[in-house]
């Protein structure tokens, strides 16, 4: 198996890739890595956090299927009423599911 089975096996696993799923600019929660940011307590970023919990999330990690089989490659449009709501960072294939 190669990297793309591994990329593959990740996006239906859920599992999150860095840079392909996950950039700088997300915040734990937008990524739905919420569970590992303790409540209570002080660590670095904490403040950061409390920030999107209070402001709410600008932006949300979602998964998607197809029922076409299409090839994606990433930053495609995501529309919902005829407006662009978000970009597809990462599109891969589910061999669980047989589909995009």
């Amino acid at each position: 198996a190669g990297y793309r089975a591994m990329y593959a096996l990740s996006a239906e696993k859920g599992y999150h890739l860095w840079h392909s799923d996950l950039r700088s600019d997300d915040s734990p929660l937008e990524a739905n890595l919420g569970f590992v940011c303790r409540k209570s307590g002080d660590y670095q970023g904490r403040q950061a956090v409390e920030n999107v919990r209070v402001q709410g999330l600008r932006k949300r990690l979602a998964f998607f299927t197809l029922e076409d089989k299409v090839r994606l490659n990433g930053l495609e449009a995501i529309w919902r009423n005829d407006q662009v709501v978000g970009y597809l960072r990462r599109g891969d294939y589910g061999f669980a599911l047989d589909c995009p």
